[in-house]
């Protein structure tokens, strides 16, 4: 899969984790450490569960669908809402982007 900063992301996208990217969970906290950048970064509930579902590759269209049903959220809300999250975690190089 590609790291490509000059991507675009969108719902046809496909993510993972960077499997380089060491992290941990505290109670339903996401904590992770960019050795490389020298930052800490404290995932929210649902970028936690965000990360959660980025283990393995995933195209974001089917990652909203998994959102949506799970937290009751209108599809343009999640969409916006999770394409950031998604930007936020490309530029911490925390995960990699491939475009179909």
């Amino acid at each position: 899969m590609k790291k490509n900063k000059t991507e675009k992301l969108s719902v046809n996208s496909v993510v993972q984790r960077n499997p380089a990217q060491e992290f941990s969970k505290i109670d339903e906290e996401i904590i992770m450490l960019n050795v490389n950048k020298g930052e800490y970064y404290a995932l929210n509930d649902v970028a936690s569960r965000i990360w959660e579902m980025i283990d393995t590759p995933v195209q974001v269209n089917d990652l909203l669908n998994k959102l949506i049903e799970e937290y009751e959220i209108d599809t343009q809300t999640c969409q916006q809402d999770t394409l950031r999250c998604l930007e936020d975690f490309r530029n911490k190089s925390i995960i990699i982007i491939e475009n179909e």
